[in-house]
């Protein structure tokens, strides 16, 4: 069996085991965060020889990337490739950083990826567009830099979401003529998209994920919280909402509690005001994790043909947008957004949706601070329901992991409304 013939019978399900939480990293007196966006050293492999021939430790002709980009509109012989290709950096890790737990995080690689941390295989992930994060832990070197290697494809398989062209071509697929080949009518983008960072956290129990919802009871917001925690942690913990705190228990990794804000600003496209939350392991009066974000106070309603915000009714007004541009593809492209915000706001547009794809983190927090509502979209772009049932089956199973993965990374953001 060939390597794309191994690969086209694998999906999200038989993905290496997964950390349960995609909080986005964040910098603050007990987490730490190293940023790896740069110039990588970059390699194509037409011929699928790098694993074995040991590119993970050296690439034995590269020439320069830069990550977050796309390749295609970086390199002559690139521009319609998507078959493998070789990403390569060497860091050191901060010896401030000893006694941590290490993870390192990929914020889209696309399509299928497989990570090399000093030659051993640290995780692999299929499907793009979503972070997926691995415990490097017990791989990292202190006294030597450490060569982090991660290789990449986007072909374009029927058995794939999106899916490339079944052979002999039939529904959507029989109308998209353009080249390369796809079953969506946009361009298949292909490396990595998105920052690829080292992040560290306390060595014992820490703050895995974060559930925030909010609802509206007069003129107060009420906040219901859920935290996880690692390790079956069972010990105290705190919330800070404002100026008012509260004190949590956990019990097996587990707690929860509900915070009131007396005659609360309610977030939406007029007032998209922010509150700060954040939420504290404590050992007695120590705290051993922290972890802080911006929530909004609203509530979202469909109640017969209206769209209620905050309970009254609002029409959206906006585009489907994609995050391609010249240069960078479909990379993170911070001034692009800015600007694509202005336009937007110039049009008199409220919302947008992604098509059709999940966009980057920063665009998700860029629309909660500018108001800007989102219906946020999952990769099942050109499907076709006449193809065999074994092809929709494979393909299912791998929807299921996207929806979870967008709904654990997005699920806080008060711009996301659907």
């Amino acid at each position: 069996m060939t390597l794309r013939e191994e690969r086209g019978k694998r999906s999200d399900a038989d993905q290496m085991a997964r950390i349960g939480g995609l909080l986005y990293p964040q910098q603050n007196q007990v987490r730490n965060v190293h940023d790896l966006s740069g110039l990588w050293r970059f390699q194509l492999d037409p011929e699928e020889e790098g694993e074995a021939n040991g590119w993970f430790d050296a690439l034995p002709d590269p020439r320069q990337i830069p990550v977050p980009c796309s390749w295609n509109d970086l390199f002559d012989d690139a521009r319609n490739y998507l078959g493998l290709a070789w990403y390569q950096a060497e860091t050191w890790i901060p010896s401030g950083w000893r006694g941590q737990r290490l993870f390192l995080r990929v914020g889209s690689a696309n399509y299928h990826a497989k990570v090399w941390v000093n030659g051993n295989v640290v995780a692999e992930h299929f499907g793009g567009h979503l972070p997926f994060v691995t415990d490097i832990t017990g791989e990292v070197q202190w006294e030597q830099p450490n060569i982090i290697a991660i290789s990449v494809e986007n072909e374009q398989l029927p058995e794939r979401v999106p899916p490339g062209p079944v052979p002999g071509g039939s529904g959507i697929a029989s109308i998209m003529r353009g080249f390369p080949a796809t079953t969506y009518d946009f361009f298949p983008y292909a490396g990595l998209h998105r920052p690829v960072v080292l992040f560290s956290v306390p060595p014992a129990a820490h703050i895995d994920d974060i559930t925030v919802v909010t609802s509206i009871d007069g003129g107060d917001g009420i906040v219901d919280v859920t935290v996880n925690a690692t390790g079956s942690y069972g010990g105290a913990g705190a919330i800070r909402l404002g100026d008012k705190e509260t004190r949590l228990e956990f019990r097996d990794g587990l707690a929860e509690a509900r915070v009131r804000v007396p005659k609360a600003r309610f977030w939406g496209p007029d007032d998209p005001y922010l509150y700060s939350l954040a939420v504290s392991l404590v050992d007695e009066e120590y705290v051993t994790d922290r972890y802080s974000l911006e929530i909004g106070i609203r509530t979202v309603e469909v109640r017969g043909d209206q769209l209620l915000l905050n309970g009254q009714p609002i029409t959206l007004t906006g585009f489907g947008k994609h995050e391609d541009f010249p240069l960078t593809g479909r990379a993170l492209n911070l001034p692009m957004w800015i600007r694509d915000h202005e336009l937007m706001r110039w049009a008199g547009a409220n919302s947008y949706r992604t098509s059709h794809y999940p966009y980057a983190e920063e665009a998700m927090r860029l629309a909660d601070r500018l108001g800007v509502l989102v219906i946020n979209e999952t990769p099942a772009v050109g499907l076709n329901f006449n193809d065999a049932g074994e092809l929709n089956s494979r393909r299912f199973d791998q929807c299921l992991p996207h929806l979870r993965e967008l709904v654990a990374r997005d699920k806080n953001h008060p711009s996301t409304i659907m």
